[in-house]
This record gives C-alpha cells, structure tokens and sequence, in this order.
C-alpha cells in the first residue's frame, strides 16, 4: 500500500508534496532510498522521518531525525498530497517482538483529503518552516491530537468499521463509522448496542456465521464472506475481516470488524463458474459436469443407472431448415427432459443431440417410467418437426463401476434398441 501511493505520486502532478515516516533509519534501505530518489524527481518536496534519519537520505530527499521519546517512532505512515490526488497511509506498530517480515501493524488507508493533510501536517510539524530574513522556527498553528488524526482517518474510510465490546453480553456494537452506514443502510443509532448479526437474513449460510464466531472465541485475525441484508431487504456479499483488540495487559476486550461490499466480485466468481459447468445452448449440465456427477455417485453404495438419449432425426432438421433452427430445437428438447424428470432424476447434454440421464438407486419400474416420459417429452416438443429419440439404459455393476464403462453400456444398449427401431420401421411395424 506504501508502494501503490509512492506510484500515485511518480505518476501526479509535479507540485505533489510526499512525507513519510519509518520509525528508525534502517527501515529506511538502499532499496527505499532508491524509489525515494525518484520521487524526488517528480515531486515538488519528499522528506522522511526517523531515528538516525540523516540530513540527506537520498539524493533530493530531506530527512529528520526523532527523538526516542517521539510518538512517531511507533508508526509506519506515508502521505502524498498533489492538486488532483491525495493519499494516506497510517500505521501503528502493535509492538511485536518478532523478525522484521513479520511485524504487524494496525492501520487505516484513506482518500479523504483533509485527513491526508492533517496526517502530513503532524510529520512537517517536526521540520517547521523558515521565513527569509526571520531567525528559528516559524511556530505552526496547532495541529489535531494523534488520537483525534486517526478517529478523523477511521471515520472516513470507504469501507464499514465497527467495534464490538467483548466484555459485554451478545457483544454488542459500540461504534460504527460512516461507511458502515452507507453500506448497510443503517443509522448509528440504530446499530449501537445491537449484535452484528441484525445483518443477516434468510439465505445468509450458517456455516459463514459460524466460522465468523469461530474467529471471535479464538480472538484471532480473519476474514469469512457472508450474504448480509441491507436496511431496505437488498442482499449484498460483505467480506468481514475481523482483529483482535487488547487492552494495556494484553487481554483482547474488542473486536474490530470492517467491512467490505464484494457483491460485483462473487457474482463474478459464480458467474464463471455457471458457464464453466453449464450448456451454453440448452443450459443443462455440461458433459464435464455430468461425468463429475456420475463419478461422485459411483463412490456410494447404491447402484447408479445411466439412460443415454440420441435424437432420431435431427441431422434431417440441420440439413433442411439450418443450424439455428436446429439449435432453437436442440434447446427446446433440453428443456422439456429437465421439466419432465423427477426428484433424484439429473440430465446433461453429452454432446451434439445427446443427453445422458443419471439416477440413484433406480429399479426397474422407475427405469420404465423414465423412458416413457423422456420419449414423451421429446415427442411433444420436436414431434412437428419428424424428430423421436431412443434410449439405453445401463445400471452399474461389478463389471461397470467406472464412468467409462458405464456410459459404453449404456451407450450401446442405445444402438442396438436404435437398430431394432430401424428394421420395425422398414418394416412398417409401429
């Protein structure tokens, strides 16, 4: 995130003005001052702070050394302020004592601009400005209290943040910004001393809120996307990331909670899996999916049978009324085996005029059943058009276990009933 405003300021307008602080020198690496030499480049002013900051940490850059008594040496906070941009980054070391790579920090990122200036405002206050002809410091009004800089950066982040009181019964909401307002619908009023899950509804899966409840007794750090409900009913996917708050002794009494709206990215996700699985023309199951589907039933107990279907006369509907013709009727006749099978009952298109149907533990007389009603449906919606179907049907056995085999007897107990069909037609039987 540090990176991505350095880039805005690489890429904005030369009066932009980039200050950051890095809480000791060494932080401050060879890699660093490089990118900083950069921006010294592009930017109007780049000064960073630290302790042990030389003068001169990079060519163009103005450094500032802190004192060890300095708040700033807890936090980790870049900010860049052009005509058209600005942005900020502010972090508060958590204080680990682990390597380097694996610090953590609490931090907010925002946009809003006057939180951006004053979040700068608080690391110029340490350089002071000079007045040409005026000895020392020029006194600089009074600038915010941190505490008040980071509730100003909180309140005005984009994404929903809310505390809950853990010490409290149903861990009620003691805070929640703006953004949490606009996302749910919700006044603060109306969130305040209630349980987060006044947000879920009826299709919010349980299994999401239990892993959520998880995360709270465990006080560890995590993220779990749930469906939640807006004020006015609307359904939305919120990414909940929640973190542990402790108090001086170390013991977690607060969960913070933000929130992020990801409705347009799991639509997305699903809509990439639908069109992965599905038919485009008949929008049944596709045949990758269908033979996942058999495969998986296999490995039960219960025997699987299979009905193959080919379509008697469709290539005749091809050749004289055309493909799109063809491909309305392809997916008329697809709808029509999805409408006419029973619970337990699945199809997919196999390829070309092919379906397969897969049922569990079928009998005979349920097997009959099936295929008349397969060649009833087919017959009522390409009837017109001289268009029939046969069908085969293969249950599985010690011999047929595996989806190949199966879908081979299947398929030729469908050629030879096709067969049959052919000599009674030539023969006029019916």
């Amino acid at each position: 995130m540090s990176r991505h405003l350095e880039r805005q300021a690489l890429t904005g307008h030369p009066a932009t003005v980039v200050v950051g602080a890095f809480q000791r020198a060494e932080y401050f690496t060879p890699a660093t001052a490089r990118r900083f030499t950069a921006l010294a480049s592009a930017a109007s002013m780049v000064a960073v702070f630290g302790a042990g900051m030389p003068e001169v940490p990079a060519t163009g850059v103005r450094g500032h050394s802190l004192d060890e008594g300095d708040d700033l040496l807890q936090e980790w906070t870049i900010a860049v302020i052009g005509p058209h941009f600005a942005g900020a980054l502010v972090a508060r070391d958590v204080g680990d004592d682990a390597a380097e790579s694996e610090r953590r920090f609490d931090y907010v990122v925002t946009y809003d601009r006057q939180t951006v200036v004053d979040a700068a405002a608080v690391m110029m206050r340490r350089l002071g400005a000079r007045r040409p002809g005026v000895e020392g410091l020029v006194e600089l009004p009074p600038q915010p209290s941190r505490l008040e800089l980071l509730s100003r950066a909180v309140s005005a982040a984009a994404n929903g943040v809310v505390i809950a009181d853990l010490r409290a019964p149903d861990l009620p909401l003691i805070y929640a910004n703006a953004g949490f307002e606009r996302l749910t619908g919700y006044a603060v009023e109306e969130i305040l001393g209630r349980n987060c899950r006044f947000l879920q509804g009826p299709d919010t899966d349980p299994a999401a809120v239990r892993a959520l409840g998880d995360l709270v007794r465990s006080r560890q750090t995590g993220a779990v996307t749930l469906l939640n409900y807006r004020k006015d009913g609307r359904a939305w996917w919120n990414e909940v990331t929640l973190s542990p708050m402790r108090d001086a002794a170390g013991v977690v009494t607060h969960m913070i909670g933000v929130q992020q709206d990801v409705t347009a990215r799991v639509e997305a996700e699903a809509e990439v899996l639908r069109l992965g699985s599905t038919d485009p023309l008949t929008g049944l199951a596709n045949r990758c999916t269908g033979l996942r589907d058999i495969e998986r039933l296999l490995l039960g107990d219960r025997p699987v049978a299979l009905v193959f279907c080919d379509l008697d006369g469709f290539k005749h509907v091809n050749d004289r009324h055309g493909h799109v013709v063809g491909d309305r009727l392809l997916a008329a006749i697809g709808r029509g085996l999805g409408e006419c099978l029973s619970v337990g009952e699945r199809v997919f298109r196999f390829g070309g005029d092919e379906f397969v149907v897969v049922v569990e533990g079928a009998d005979a007389e349920q097997l009959t059943d099936l295929v008349q009603r397969l060649e009833v449906s087919v017959a009522g919606c390409a009837g017109g058009y001289g268009v029939g179907v046969s069908t085969g049907v293969a249950v599985s056995d010690a011999q047929t276990r595996g989806v190949t085999a199966l879908l081979e007897a299947a398929d030729q107990a469908m050629y030879r009933n096709k067969r049959v069909r052919q000599v009674l037609d030539a023969c006029g039987v019916r």
